[in-house]
């Protein structure tokens, strides 16, 4: 994506993903921030050093201009900036962009042919659009808490913010169907973008079976639905997951288990057996799995042809041949922090990664340089928007 500039509105995690994958990609990201702390995730613990994990997590390889764009003069700095970009990416709450005067009509005036991608909640329009929405109630409100969690207990959170994390996703692959259209029809395009719509369709297995009428889907723990034996067990040292999805890996696997479970391969020869006496063979399993270690079931199991692998702690995933084979642990040169570790690209090319080569910037770092470079405006016009707090 050299050659592209993306000016980007965004905070916190959703959107920061979006623009931080086009910066993998080679796009120039401009974040806008405001003046006084910037994106609010600057903020967020832990701190080290003064400087946000958390920020650094999802600003990699962008360029931050500190811009008041409540004032009348930062915001036509920040059109100005649009008039050289490709796309606008932003995720405040619908409405925010038009009290700011840079709606997607506003824009496409100054710059015919922009992309506008605007991420909230649950979009742009409708019953829900103005209410405030984060990752865990949109995990909520698209139906994935009825899904996380232990048989007969509470819902629980995915671990990960998914739903921030899955719309950036999208909104990237969504931008990059949007510039090709473009290079084909002249036509820019504004892109509605929500959390809720993301985490549906990531779930499109089990809506597909609920709209065919199939069994509502519950709360499976760590195990998979249609998979059993399956999920996770303990050794006598840590944990470790396994799946005997296909008949002969059943097979398989109750020979490594020993006796109790052999016993079973002649009653449970099919997986529609198998789910009809899931509890006992889970049971099974689980009394198996509990009487060896960790490492003895990842070799055995493994020999055996059933898929298996430890529960690693995120020190342990960090610290493995395989993400340092595959370049997901990777050092950026950060200008306050020096060398920091972070976590790479997931684009690998002809043996190349495909990822940004600077760490998060400093609040504000970049906004004389983008004035100057892409305003155009001299030193001391920039000085004196310094003086008047317009910029950072």
């Amino acid at each position: 994506m050299e050659g592209i500039r993306v000016a980007d509105f965004t905070r916190i995690l959703a959107g920061p993903h979006a623009t931080m994958l086009l910066a993998d990609l080679g796009a120039d990201i401009v974040k806008f921030e405001e003046t006084r702390v910037g994106d609010g995730t600057r903020r967020n613990p832990p701190i080290i050093e003064g400087e946000s994990l958390y920020f650094q997590a999802c600003n990699r390889g962008k360029k931050s201009v500190a811009v008041d764009l409540k004032s009348d003069r930062g915001r036509a700095l920040a059109l100005e900036v649009v008039e050289q970009s490709d796309i606008v990416i932003e995720n405040f709450r619908p409405g925010v962009m038009d009290r700011l005067g840079l709606s997607y009509d506003v824009l496409k005036a100054r710059r015919p042919g922009i992309i506008m991608c605007s991420i909230s909640g649950y979009g742009q329009e409708g019953p829900m659009a103005r209410k405030p929405s984060f990752d865990l109630v949109s995990q909520a409100v698209s139906g994935l808490l009825s899904l996380t969690g232990e048989p007969g207990r509470h819902p629980v959170r995915c671990g990960v913010a998914v739903g921030d994390l899955g719309v950036g996703t999208f909104s990237a692959v969504a931008v990059l169907a949007a510039l090709h259209r473009r290079a084909v029809t002249g036509e820019g395009a504004w892109i509605d973008m929500s959390l809720h719509d993301c985490l549906l369709a990531l779930m499109t297995q089990q809506g597909h079976q609920a709209l065919a009428g199939a069994p509502q889907p519950s709360l499976t723990g760590s195990s998979v639905p249609g998979s059993v034996p399956s999920g996770a067990f303990e050794a006598t040292d840590g944990w470790i997951t396994l799946e005997a999805r296909t008949d002969q890996q059943w097979i398989a696997l109750a020979k490594a288990l020993g006796p109790e479970a052999l016993e079973w391969t002649s009653s449970c020869t099919n997986q529609d057996d198998r789910d009809a006496h899931a509890d006992a063979l889970q049971n099974v399993t689980r009394s198996a799995i509990a009487t060896n270690s960790v490492d003895h079931w990842v070799r055995t199991l493994t020999s055996a042809g059933v898929p298996v692998a430890p529960v690693w702690s995120m020190d342990q995933v960090l610290d493995s041949t395989l993400a340092r084979d595959r370049s997901m642990v990777v050092e950026l040169e950060h200008p306050t922090l020096g060398q920091v570790r972070t976590i790479g690209s997931v684009v690998k090319a002809n043996d190349q990664t495909w990822a940004a080569q600077e760490a998060a910037p400093l609040l504000g770092q970049h906004s004389h340089e983008v004035l100057r470079e892409i305003v155009g405006l001299t030193d001391a016009e920039i000085e004196n928007l310094k003086a008047e707090k317009v910029v950072r």
